[in-house]
């Protein structure tokens, strides 16, 4: 075969592989002109579309939140509790934490309680998705904040300030200004005053005390209660005909708070020389310390020039 043949043959063939018409190749309609850039670049369409993202989990919510920044007292000895609601807690922790000032303490989590004070602990209600810390004989350390928090990013707390009513008694006079003590003659009409600040409607009614013996309604003896409009309570014990019996100390308490100290006060009957005499006696023994106190820095201040 001659180069002419040759070369004819070797440009039939390429025109048959490589010359395409309006369509695509003749033998290979499928491959377009551009083909060799076409498969041998991806489609960007197909490369850099995102993967579709997974929807986030639902993340923990408090059921009550108008109760954060709230307010809850209880009285000195009893027992109280402050709940924590908390819905879609999936696989997060909630925790109770005690602020007082700038003291921060740890007392539950989940169900454990960390706190060394045996009046803490904590109660999980799964039904209402309560996380309830208890607190059993307030105490006056006890008035904090206390927060409930879920272990998220950022952690989600819920705040409630807790505050300890502790009731204070003192025998007063009739203006109402704190007396000790009570002199009066025998066959006298006497009125013994106990205020309590602080008085809760739960109280039971303040109880007077004789030395160990208590005082009750009835013969000569009468007591009386007034309220105030500023949440105090008057009891008034009133002791007809007093005779030198009456005498002793005499204390006012409210049953079931054992942790609140009485009001006490001692009343004297007796006769006027002896009520003087008493006084007297008082009141010399009085003089006698300034008296001795005088000569003390008296000797000092001569020592000194």
């Amino acid at each position: 075969m001659s180069f002419r043949q040759n070369f004819q043959s070797t440009f039939l063939l390429f025109s048959m592989v490589f010359i395409t018409g309006p369509g695509g190749n003749v033998y290979y309609p499928g491959f377009k002109r551009n083909f060799w850039l076409e498969f041998s670049s991806p489609s960007p369409s197909k490369a850099f579309s995102p993967s579709p993202t997974p929807p986030s989990p639902p993340r923990p919510v408090f059921l009550h939140p108008g109760t954060n920044g709230s307010v809850q007292t209880v009285t000195l000895g009893r027992t109280t509790h402050i709940d924590c609601m908390v819905n879609n807690l999936m696989e997060h922790q909630v925790s109770w934490i005690r602020r007082r000032g700038s003291e921060m303490s740890l007392l539950t989590t989940d169900q454990l309680v960390f706190s060394a004070d045996s009046r803490f602990s904590v109660v999980h209600d799964e039904s209402v998705y309560n996380w309830r810390l208890v607190i059993q004989s307030a105490q006056e350390r006890d008035a904090a904040s206390y927060l409930c928090q879920v272990n998220t990013h950022p952690p989600a707390t819920l705040l409630v300030q807790l505050i300890v009513i502790v009731p204070a008694l003192s025998t007063v006079d009739d203006q109402g200004q704190p007396v000790m003590e009570k002199y009066f003659k025998p066959g006298s009409t006497i009125v013994l005053r106990c205020l309590v600040i602080n008085y809760r409607p739960d109280f039971q009614a303040p109880v007077w005390r004789r030395e160990n013996t208590v005082v009750t309604d009835r013969d000569r003896n009468r007591i009386k209660v007034e309220y105030g409009e500023d949440g105090s309570l008057e009891s008034r014990l009133y002791l007809s005909r007093a005779g030198r019996g009456d005498t002793g100390r005499y204390s006012c308490h409210i049953p079931g708070l054992q942790k609140v100290t009485p009001a006490t006060i001692n009343l004297y009957i007796t006769q006027g020389e002896e009520t003087a005499a008493i006084q007297s006696s008082g009141a010399t023994c009085f003089c006698f310390l300034v008296n001795i106190r005088t000569i003390i820095f008296g000797f000092f201040v001569i020592i000194l020039r």
